[in-house]
């Protein structure tokens, strides 16, 4: 009797060791087992007492469970979906999402935004695959400058006469703020690496620009000019566009590069359905190249440019087309369903 007992303990221990985990076959079949090795295209595991390793092919294998007997002793139960050597995805993030320059005065607020997309992953072997598709990101930021925001710049106007042709014309906001965004279609190209519930992903993003907008406000504006020939300023000439402006709102548009980004995302996943997976991690993107149309080719523009072509006219650009350069970064929470096939 007691040499029975010893033989029944002896199996239920060597099924412990040998039975935590959990493979569940396309046909609904459960393998109580110890897995060993998962590649390619076969996953190899331990059933028995004995220590004998067979394998089944991934095609056969549904899913996988590490630990999954363990689990009423406190171990976590990790799930590995296998319904598919691909996966179609569907992905929404938010968080930073910041049009990056560095403004000659006044200040940048980096802004938020996100992305959603579409993807597609191929594992060519049970931890690593290939991943790409295609997601629209939108970036914003703010810019603001309390003080007194000046500038000057050579002018003509062949509307001035006897004033002369050629002049010096300054201007100065008050309170000047501008909003910008900035909306990309990004085409990702990655390796992702995943063991157990845990997944990292790496590689670059391209990304086209679809749109770019800013909008620019300030409590006031005035300009003048100065005419060497005369050696005189003018100040009080507004059919002229000299003078005092006031309030001043503008909106405008804005040409970017196509953009290339290193890309980053980590996080883990998990089993919802017989085909589905969740995947939610965190991602990073960070710009680089410049996608400044204006400092890529060497020329900067002014805040305001006085419009030689048009008597009194005035030209307002972004306070990005004042600078040389201008990147992308975003950072953020990033939610994925997967459907494996």
């Amino acid at each position: 009797m007691k040499r029975l007992i010893f033989t029944v303990y002896c199996l239920f221990a060597s099924a412990t060791i040998f039975g935590q985990d959990l493979i569940v076959t396309v046909s609904g079949d459960s393998l109580n087992c110890k897995i060993s090795e998962v590649r390619n295209e076969q996953i190899f595991f331990r059933y028995d007492a004995v220590g004998n390793i067979v394998s089944l092919p991934v095609s056969r294998v549904a899913s996988f469970r590490y630990d999954y007997y363990r689990v009423s002793s406190g171990m976590s139960s990790v799930s590995v979906s296998m319904r598919g050597r691909s996966e179609l995805s569907l992905s929404l993030g938010g968080g930073l999402s910041t049009l990056n320059y560095k403004p000659l005065a006044g200040t940048q607020k980096y802004g938020t935004g996100g992305l959603l997309g579409i993807g597609f992953t191929w594992f060519f072997t049970g931890r690593w695959g290939a991943l790409t598709g295609i997601e629209a990101a939108l970036y914003r930021s703010e810019y603001s400058a309390n003080a007194a925001y000046t500038g000057e710049m050579p002018a003509m106007s062949g509307t001035l006469g006897a004033l002369g042709n050629d002049f010096v014309f300054s201007y100065q906001y008050q309170n000047f703020s501008e909003k910008q965004s900035a909306l990309f279609l990004q085409i990702p190209a990655m390796a992702q690496f995943q063991t157990g519930r845990l997944f990292a992903s790496a590689g670059v993003k391209i990304g086209i620009p679809i749109n770019g907008k800013y909008e620019i406000t300030a409590a006031n504006l005035t300009t003048n000019g100065y005419f060497p020939a005369e050696n005189q300023y003018y100040d009080n000439l507004p059919d002229r566009g000299l003078g005092d402006v006031g309030a001043t709102s503008y909106s405008g548009n804005i040409d970017f590069n196509i953009n290339y980004a290193a890309a980053f995302e980590a996080g883990g996943q998990w089993l919802l359905g017989r085909r589905t997976n969740l995947y939610v991690g965190l991602w990073f993107d960070y710009g680089l190249n410049n996608i400044n149309k204006t400092g890529a080719i060497g020329i900067t523009k002014h805040a305001v440019e006085y419009d030689h072509f048009i008597s009194g006219s005035l030209k307002y650009n972004s306070i990005m087309e004042t600078t040389e350069k201008t990147g992308v970064m975003s950072a953020g929470l990033k939610v994925k369903f997967t459907y494996s096939l």
